[in-house]
């Protein structure tokens, strides 16, 4: 899992912040109350929802805002190849609160419906399990509730589920257990059922004996007798035998131990060849390079299909849908000011127009009016007559002058519709298609500069991580392609040799705890002596015919205890021969099917007992072997964190710590805070590579280093430094500026954020 975005709307004393952490090691520096452990909380409230109030738990108020009694957001992360973000809200207004929960895949847009809360959907652990492993609070570091964390291993490890309980299932069990039988064997259903067969039994023969004659009946009584003695000699033979088959048994037990010391030795070589085959130059290969390389070939596969669809998409464009003299017209029209200025040219020449028609016909009109009072007048007047003639000429040559202005203004009016293809009357229609196919032309233009620069962004991120799995490869392989084929080919080549390591490595592991128990086994035996007492022939002896044995014996006994019964029921009959007599065939009856039910009872019984000792059994294997991996590797950390000064460490199986210093075992509470604080660091960083397996949750420290001294805060930044470049998300909050000198100091890529 990795955290890309943490949206605090109101949490604490945080209100509208944003976080962003990178995929590597991210450094957070604040000044005391800025609000780090307050962001820590919040990651908390994402995954698991607030703790139940308590009067020893102040986190649930830390955690809602002051003002507002209210606390929501959101956090965005990666989980597996899909990213998924969840948003909590949760408000105290009501008795208990409100709480409103929703996680979302980004990829899909569908919504995650689950039972259990975000951190055991994604994570696979509890609340106490994440607390004490990835989560590391301030001044909390060798706090961990070890006995709800190895609890969830063991179940985990046995059951492959955290909330299944073998401790409940055994109580469970034994309880069932019990109504059958009590464990003082005085009371249970089997009990009652023999009492009641042996009332019955003896009901039985009392009925047989007061039908039969006092001869018959002691007749009866010598060849029980007899049947006795036969049977005794029988038991006693059978019992010699199973002795002598037993010491058998554990000759070979003594063989087979061998057997196994041998196979021991091979796997041993085995393992050798295989762990040489996982080194290269000096470089050995482990699932962190598989991953590494799978992860690389991912990437890249999803560069050239990115590639690939951003050249199809710029390949298929379309001509853009456009008409292109229009087009051009429309980039004419814009040179000259747009549409408006040609609207106005045109408006003004259709009144200029408008205006010389009406003077050239009011011209004519005043020519003709002279005409008219001309006539009349050089009748009557003479000279004013001639002088309205003079003027008629001058009024015809305006109305020329006006009609020619006239007939030039509308020629100028077609000429610009001309100019647009168009009428006069449908130029302002055709100059808004224009426009529309100018602007669907300029969107085209944009859609393929656009599309250019995404192909060139793919195609130059498909080479960076064709590089980046070509300098994977180079680890392993001296010549290769850096194709995907050829990744997949190597990955799946060291995937198998590292399968192959760690099946031997276990197969070991379980071979030698089997030869230490049987050694501790067969302590007490002298193979030699053993061999001279016995006088079978090993070869032939068999667990089958041991089992066999077993059986006659059992069955003799059986036998011997039922005569013994009879022969004591007889002699007393012989005694009461003269009581009532009772009819024995409706006892019989009754009798053979509550023994059936008492057989079957006894088989559903034993069934049980066995089931109970193959689960306590395999937990209690389960839990032998999550102590010992926890602390190895704890003890590894520690030797690095330390620089040799303490390199074994060892745990409870609640996970309390004590180190070994000079050859002495020296418990926690004993050492300094600073060593204190280191050891279980590394404890704590090895649950956490136990817990969390399949998919590893981001780190996150919270003032973690305080009490280390600089040299062992270096170490200790350097070991998250190597688990970022491993691909584990590192969130660091901090008040000093040491953690960041010291990074740069190291060389370490790491993302500085300041609350």
């Amino acid at each position: 899992m990795r955290i890309t975005e943490l949206n605090i709307t109101e949490f604490g004393c945080l209100k509208n912040k944003v976080i962003e952490p990178s995929d590597k090691l991210n450094i957070i520096y604040g000044e005391n109350e800025s609000g780090k452990s307050t962001v820590l909380l919040f990651i908390k409230f994402m995954l698991y929802g607030l703790t139940r109030r308590s009067s020893a738990n102040s986190e649930r108020e830390r955690s809602i805002s002051w003002s507002s009694h209210r606390a929501s957001g959101s956090m965005t992360f990666i989980h597996g190849d899909k990213h998924y973000r969840i948003e909590r809200s949760f408000t105290e207004a009501t008795r208990g609160g409100s709480e409103k929960l929703s996680i979302l895949c980004l990829d899909d847009g569908l919504t995650v419906n689950t039972d259990k809360s975000a951190g055991e959907f994604f994570l696979g652990v509890p609340r106490e399990a994440f607390e004490s492993s990835a989560c590391i609070g301030q001044m909390r570091s060798a706090e961990i509730n070890g006995e709800k964390v190895a609890s969830s291993i063991e179940n985990m490890l046995s059951a492959a589920d955290e909330s299944v309980d073998t401790a409940k299932i055994l109580k469970n069990l034994d309880n069932i257990r019990v109504s059958y039988r009590h464990k003082n064997k005085s009371g249970g259903s089997l009990y009652d059922g023999e009492q009641k067969i042996n009332q019955l039994r003896m009901r039985a023969e009392r009925a047989r004996e007061a039908l039969l004659s006092l001869d018959g009946w002691e007749q009866k009584l010598e060849h029980s007798r007899k049947d006795r003695d036969i049977a005794q000699s029988d038991f006693e033979h059978k019992d010699a035998l199973l002795s002598e088959l037993n010491k058998v048994s554990v000759l070979k037990r003594f063989e087979k131990l061998r057997a196994m010391q041998e196979e021991q030795n091979e796997l041993e070589k085995q393992k050798k060849s295989c762990e040489n085959s996982l080194t290269f130059g000096g470089y050995t290969v482990d699932r962190s390079h598989t991953a590494e390389l799978k992860l690389c070939a991912k990437e890249l596969l999803a560069a050239q299909k990115n590639a690939e669809a951003k050249r199809n998409a710029r390949n298929s464009a379309d001509d853009g849908g456009y008409d292109r003299e229009l087009a051009l017209m429309g980039e004419k029209l814009e040179s000259v000011g747009g549409s408006a200025a040609i609207e106005n040219e045109l408006s003004e020449n259709k009144k200029r127009a408008k205006r010389q028609g009406i003077f050239a016909v009011v011209s004519v009109i005043l020519a003709i009016a002279l005409g008219v009072d001309g006539a009349a007048l050089i009748a009557l007047m003479g000279l004013y007559g001639a002088i309205c003639f003079i003027g008629i000429p001058i009024f015809l040559t305006f109305s020329i002058i006006f009609f020619v202005g006239k007939a030039k203004t509308k020629k100028r009016i077609k000429q610009i519709a001309a100019e647009y293809q168009s009428t006069p009357d449908g130029l302002l229609q055709k100059l808004s298609l224009c426009q529309a196919e100018l602007v669907k032309k300029r969107e085209y233009e944009q859609s393929l500069a656009r599309l250019d620069v995404e192909l060139e962004y793919a195609e130059r991120e498909m080479n960076d991580r064709q590089r980046a799995l070509a300098d994977v490869m180079s680890k392993t392989l001296s010549e290769h392609d850096s194709k995907i084929e050829t990744a997949a080919a190597e990955f799946k080549r060291l995937e198998l040799l590292i399968a192959e390591k760690e099946t031997l490595c276990s197969r070991a592991d379980a071979l030698s705890r089997m030869i230490d128990a049987e050694r501790e086994a067969l302590i007490h035996y002298d193979e030699q002596d053993l061999r001279e007492q016995i006088s079978v022939n090993i070869d032939e002896v068999t667990p089958k015919a041991i089992a066999e044995a077993e059986r006659q014996r059992s069955f003799l006994a059986e036998k011997l205890r039922a005569l013994n019964d009879r022969i004591s029921g007889l002699e007393n009959t012989v005694v009461g021969l003269r009581a009532t007599a009772e009819d024995p065939l409706p006892i019989l009856d009754e009798l053979e099917e509550l023994e059936k039910r008492q057989r079957s009872d006894n088989e559903f019984y034993d069934a049980l007992t066995l089931a109970m000792e193959s689960i306590e059994s395999a937990a209690n294997v389960m839990r032998g072997s999550v102590t010992p991996v926890i602390s190895k590797q704890a003890g590894e950390l520690l030797d690095k964190l330390t620089a040799g000064k303490y390199s074994v460490l060892r745990t409870t199986s609640a996970l309390g710590v004590s180190l070994d210093l000079d050859g002495y075992s020296v418990k926690s509470e004993l050492l300094s805070a600073g060593t204190r604080d280191i050891a279980y660091l590394a404890l704590r960083l090895s649950l956490f590579m136990r817990i969390f397996e399949s998919e590893l949750p981001p780190l996150v420290l919270d003032e973690s280093l305080a009490q280390l001294d600089d040299n062992r805060a270096e170490r200790v930044i350097a070991l998250l430094g190597g688990l970022s470049a491993e691909g584990i998300q590192t969130l660091l909050f901090t008040s000093h500026k040491r953690e960041e000198q010291i990074s740069s100091g190291l060389g370490l890529e790491y993302n500085a954020i300041i609350l």
